[in-house]
């Protein structure tokens, strides 16, 4: 099933471990531009080197502060893209 989430917009909260990776993982799979953010910092760094590392599609992968900005900002003007 194609669900067409290329350059699609998603925000994963708790996205470095367990079923968020997971999660990050199949939308990035897909092609999805994928935000996320998760409590410590560190691991929150250390994902996105390593999904940068196997990104090859600019501005696929952003970290907290474009999370933030995509919830106040992204979220509304994007609104009816989804």
């Amino acid at each position: 099933m194609d669900l067409r989430l290329e350059r699609r917009r998603v925000l994963v909260t708790g996205g470095t471990k367990s079923i968020g990776r997971a999660i990050v993982d199949t939308f990035l799979a897909k092609g999805a531009i994928v935000s996320f953010c998760a409590r410590d910092a560190k691991i929150v760094k250390d994902r996105e080197t390593e999904w940068r590392s196997v990104v090859f599609l600019a501005g696929a992968l952003a970290s907290f502060a474009t999370a933030i900005n995509f919830v106040l900002d992204g979220a509304t003007t994007a609104r009816g893209q989804y």
